[in-house]
């Protein structure tokens, strides 16, 4: 199940915390983010400015969410069954406020937090922009970005290909897919792309691009790059994926294409391959019935950008 790392803080005396790290599955931290919140721009005005718990408030708790740059506080009343349920899911730590603020500080970091908006270039060289953040924030397997670059130009150069990406920079290499494949669930953009969001080695950074043509030369790709807010935008999928109805198969020397419903595809698949052995599998397409909207992000930029609730 995908879940997002989540700190739980509660004050039990003037200068003692128990801190709670939760692994909470996505769906549940979407709706989180949906809740009424308190935004606040470090954690040592937060931590100072918790009561301290009594008897009568057990089950009550703050949970702590990054959203571009600043934090989002809930403070919630999950019940006492809430306490005894997730008693033994993640980890916990008893401390004073620095040790529970350097605590907080190392989670978020290690889930790519930082103190800063979201960048956001607009009409720019697309390339350019892409190869100065992967060159920075890429360590190793630069190589990746030449078919990224190939993807985005054979994109700009046809008229009626999509115009809306998602990119991600990582430690150990780039992705770059067509925005209606993330949101195709049991695909592997869709699984590529939320790989990454429970690595504390990567250090991903991921954006959003709207391709607008080539440039005078053509040579370079003009257009639009917004940084998103890499979990929140995980969590958002959790809730607002589609699931493939059918799956169209190209095989070389074989005229047209099959379709297969995707249940036969996802079970029968060994199958399928020993029937077309003889045929080398030249591309994959998965569809559903729920059509896709083009540009469908720009709903969803100012949410995963930070700037609204879930």
């Amino acid at each position: 199940m995908e879940w997002n790392e989540v700190c739980s803080l509660v004050r039990t005396d003037e200068d003692e915390y128990t801190l709670r790290i939760y692994h909470l599955p996505r769906a549940e931290a979407q709706e989180m983010r949906g809740q009424d919140s308190v935004v606040l721009d470090n954690l040592t005005g937060l931590v100072s400015e918790l009561p301290v718990m009594d008897v009568g408030m057990e089950g009550r708790t703050n949970f702590i969410l990054p959203d571009n740059g600043k934090l989002q506080l809930y403070k919630m009343d999950k019940g006492r069954e809430f306490v005894k349920q997730e008693q033994f899911n993640g980890t916990s730590f008893h401390g004073t406020k620095e040790e529970v603020t350097a605590q907080i500080q190392e989670s978020l970091q290690g889930r790519g937090y930082h103190p800063r908006p979201c960048a956001c270039f607009r009409d720019v060289d697309v390339l350019e922009t892409l190869q100065k953040i992967m060159e920075h924030n890429t360590e190793y397997h630069q190589t990746d970005f030449p078919y990224d670059r190939e993807t985005l130009m054979a994109a700009a150069k046809d008229g009626k290909a999509p115009k809306y990406f998602f990119w991600l920079s990582r430690r150990g290499g780039t992705h770059c897919f067509k925005e209606e494949q993330v949101y195709m669930e049991k695909t592997s953009p869709h699984n590529s792309w939320n790989a990454n969001g429970n690595s504390k080695k990567e250090h991903p950074r991921a954006f959003w691009l709207e391709l607008q043509g080539q440039d005078m030369e053509g040579n370079g790709i003009r257009g639009n790059v917004f940084e998103i807010d890499y979990q929140k935008h995980l969590d958002y999928l959790s809730t607002h994926s589609s699931t493939p109805v059918w799956v169209d198969i190209i095989f070389q020397n074989r005229p047209g294409y099959r379709t297969f419903g995707f249940q036969q595809y996802e079970k029968d698949w060994p199958s399928i391959v020993q029937e077309y052995r003889k045929s080398q599998l030249w591309g994959r397409g998965f569809g559903t019935v729920c059509p896709f909207r083009p540009g469908r992000a720009q709903d969803v930029l100012a949410r995963c950008r930070g700037n609204g609730s879930g």
